[in-house]
């Protein structure tokens, strides 16, 4: 089935929440400090003043993904308020988005020692399950590469090597499994947890396990938006606060359409073709114009319930709207889906 949505799944949780960029606040506190500095005979500046503008510095950058910057403000934050959780938290985001392998350790062990000292924090445990995703990943990935002769393991035995990466492979996704459920024991309505448990059993081939886990998802984010859209409908609210609701209800509607169109993979994997439709038209329904690649999967839903009329209307309104290159193999695929529902529509028996 074209998959694009599998394909995005793995960066998809991957970031920290992200914040609106402040840097009117941070250029205001930094004309402060250099007024301050001006007015006496030496440099007297307040260090929670300086403090406050290297936070703020860090969240700008990292919002707009200067990983590199936010890490130095956030250090030179630390330096002066070394239990700020916040910004520890923040350098163990920014290594995660690196997402090479010395980061995604770095980012484990920031994340693990911030679980063993803020007992009662559930951001650690947050970010230690999808660091831990991730590096499942990275060992899978190795060992199929030996696997395949892609890669020689210098000075070990291949076999051996291969039985290694993948036992740690297990230990680490056990480990985001775990930290994910416990989250969701504390909090059954955690987006982030349930998403992570979607994806990792996804990942895993337990689909059924990963539909449960989806059936609880959509249930979480459609009352989530049903609140945004309600806030905005009864409530008279200033604009900077209308505008962070229709920015939320915004991010609402695009993960709920991400999750249906998960669960209509899975389904349909499992083959189950109607209940596969019935995630693809609710997902497409609450906007049409979210993913030109929404249609081509209802497509191939629905000529396998040989319904190939509107298997067409939807290959063709794929193939006219996809950003993607003519020879990507999921247009290849629609053209040849298309062919096949045009066959089955003239066929005599019909």
């Amino acid at each position: 089935m074209i998959d694009l949505l599998a394909r995005r799944a793995s960066s998809s949780s991957s970031q920290a929440p992200r914040r609106r960029a402040g840097l009117h606040l941070a250029l205001a506190l930094t004309l402060g400090l250099g007024a301050s500095a001006c007015a006496s005979s030496g440099p007297k500046v307040d260090p929670e003043v300086q403090r406050a503008v290297h936070v703020e510095a860090a969240r700008n950058h990292y919002d707009i993904g200067d990983l590199d910057r936010a890490i130095d403000q956030a250090e030179r934050a630390l330096a002066l308020d070394e239990d700020d959780i916040n910004m520890k938290l923040l350098i163990a985001w920014c290594y995660l988005r690196r997402d090479r392998k010395a980061d995604l350790l770095e980012s484990e062990r920031i994340f693990l020692g911030l679980e063993r000292r803020y007992e009662d924090e559930s951001r650690a445990p947050l970010g230690t399950a999808i660091v831990s995703e991730r590096l499942a990943m990275l060992h899978r990935n190795t060992a199929q590469d030996i696997e395949r002769g892609l890669e020689v393991p210098l000075g070990k035995d291949p076999q051996k090597e291969i039985e290694r990466l993948r036992s740690e492979e297990k230990r680490l996704f056990d480990r985001a499994i775990e930290r994910y459920e416990r989250l969701i024991a504390e909090q059954d309505d955690h987006i982030e947890a349930l998403t992570g448990l979607v994806r990792v059993n996804t990942t895993l081939g337990d689909k059924e396990s990963a539909l449960a886990y989806s059936g609880r998802l959509i249930a979480t984010l459609e009352a989530q938006e049903i609140f945004y859209s309600e806030q905005l409908r009864d409530q008279a609210w200033d604009r900077s606060v209308e505008d962070d609701f229709k920015r939320l209800l915004r991010n609402t509607t695009t993960r709920l359409i991400r999750a249906h169109q998960l669960a209509a993979e899975l389904h349909f994997d499992l083959g189950r073709s109607s209940l596969a439709l019935g995630h693809l038209d609710q997902a497409i329904e609450r906007d049409p114009n979210a993913s030109p690649e929404l249609y081509a999967q209802r497509a191939q839903v629905l000529l396998s319930m040989e319904r190939p009329e509107r298997a067409l209307e939807d290959l063709e309104r794929f193939i006219a709207n996809s950003s993607l290159p003519v020879d990507h193999p999921d247009v290849q695929e629609a053209w040849q889906l298309r062919r096949d529902a045009r066959d089955a529509i003239a066929r005599p028996d019909r």
